[in-house]
């Protein structure tokens, strides 16, 4: 009889969405608003080469001219950001982005670091 302890099944590194997934997550929901005139405003990764991408931005307007920010945060404390969970969020402004006054927002997906799946909250 053998008391030896069993090997753990080796666990998955988590997995960070790439700029082009992140991109296209935030891009459905814009879709999906029919807002327009999507800009980007600002990304942060680590690294030299532009990967593991921490945070995220892309504004656009709709019909009356209030803007939309967008923004995709992932989980961790990094030099411009700070997130408990890795997420796609939206702040809703009455008027442009720059002169408009914030007046909410909303998280719309969550990502699984583990799976790699998104989960739409909205």
């Amino acid at each position: 009889m053998s008391f030896e302890n069993p090997t753990p099944p080796a666990e998955k590194e988590p997995r960070a969405p790439s700029l082009e997934e992140i991109r296209y997550q935030v891009k459905r929901f814009i879709e999906k608003s029919g807002q327009k005139n999507p800009k980007e405003q600002r990304i942060f990764a680590e690294g030299s080469e532009g990967k593991n991408v921490y945070f995220y931005e892309i504004s656009t307007t709709d019909d009356k001219g209030d803007a939309y920010l967008y923004s995709y945060k992932r989980a961790g404390t990094y030099p411009h950001s700070s997130a408990d969970a890795t997420v796609i969020e939206v702040a809703y402004y009455i008027g442009s982005l720059d002169s408009g006054i914030p007046v909410g927002g909303d998280i719309l997906s969550s990502y699984d670091e583990a799976s790699g799946k998104w989960t739409d909250i909205k």
